[in-house]
């Protein structure tokens, strides 16, 4: 388990880099070194052995930030392990039609990363953040307020991507999928 774990993040109200500090005291408790840092102020991942990065999906879409992250960083990226984590209220009561509009939404952003495992996260909401418009219009909607985090779920998915990321370590990485179909040059 040599070298350090990048910990990066996009967030907006604070909800998902607080999971991000939870990733990073549960790898650090695994005996793992990691630096976490956000997403934007990332300038290169050369040294790192792996990348977590974590993303809330705000209009069924990753943040910017992340999704800069990922252009900007494509050619590291593909030589270093990665895991993802996304933060949504879907998760807050997790039914499988929840799961699947949250895989659904993600599913490009996944392709493009093409990480040992996905974590999907709830988050928290604080009504405080906003306006008088906006709380109504969560209201409407549906979109409680509270915290939803569960910091034993993030511990036990750090536990679970730790082999997979030292796996993709000593494995060399996979090529990109084609965008040639099957049986053309």
């Amino acid at each position: 388990m040599a070298g350090k774990i990048l910990v990066t993040y996009a967030t907006k109200w604070g909800s998902t880099e607080e999971i991000a500090k939870d990733v990073a005291a549960a790898l650090r408790s695994a005996g793992a070194a990691c630096d976490i840092r956000p997403a934007y102020e990332v300038e290169s991942i050369e040294g790192y052995r792996a990348v977590v990065l974590g993303s809330p999906i705000y209009y069924g879409s990753p943040l910017s930030e992340a999704r800069a992250f990922i252009i900007d960083h494509r050619e590291a990226l593909a030589k270093v392990p990665k895991a993802l984590f996304f933060v949504s209220l879907g998760m807050a009561r997790p039914t499988p039609k929840a799961v699947e509009k949250i895989v659904k939404q993600t599913k490009s952003f996944v392709e493009r990363v093409r990480p040992v495992h996905v974590g999907l996260f709830a988050g928290a909401v604080d009504y405080s953040n906003f306006g008088f418009l906006m709380r109504a219009v969560l209201k409407i909607i549906g979109i409680p307020q509270g915290d939803f985090r569960k910091p034993e779920v993030v511990k036990k998915w750090v536990q679970d991507i730790l082999p997979r990321l030292d796996a993709a370590m000593a494995s060399p990485p996979s090529p990109p999928p084609s965008s040639t179909p099957p049986g053309r040059p």
